[in-house]
């Protein structure tokens, strides 16, 4: 019985063709180099002197707390007042008021729960039954 005879893939067989010599790349820089940042500063929060305790640690500041929460759930606004104007009071031909949209949407939410509260209150009812 013969042996099988291997080939090699990673060395072609045949006649290859020599690449031309590149020049070696720029060896990496020994130091890393850094660029200068400058801070954002925030507009709201101001740095004063009272806002910070003996330690250098900033106070708890309620009032602010509750202006950023406050600020965090307000829609932002808008660039274009007068177009909003426009699409609340229906001013714009084709499309419907908002306030037609928004009823719509809020009769959809109500009808909608109504189904998913007697659909749940079955289920209860019909697990109290058969227990």
């Amino acid at each position: 019985m013969s042996t099988p005879k291997f080939r090699s893939t990673a060395i072609p067989h045949g006649a290859t063709i020599a690449r031309a010599h590149e020049p070696a790349p720029p060896p990496p820089a020994q130091e890393p180099v850094f660029e200068e940042i400058k801070a954002l500063s925030d507009t709201e929060e101001t740095a004063a002197p009272d806002q910070f305790n003996e330690l250098g640690v900033r106070k708890y500041d309620l009032p602010a707390l509750f202006n950023r929460v406050r600020n965090h759930f307000r829609r932002p606004t808008t660039n274009n007042p007068r177009l909003v104007a426009y699409l609340a009071a229906g001013g714009v031909h084709g499309l419907r008021p908002m306030r037609y949209e928004k009823r719509v949407a809020r009769n959809r939410f109500v009808f909608f729960a109504a189904v998913l509260f007697f659909f749940l209150l079955g289920l209860i009812l019909m697990y109290a039954h058969n227990h």
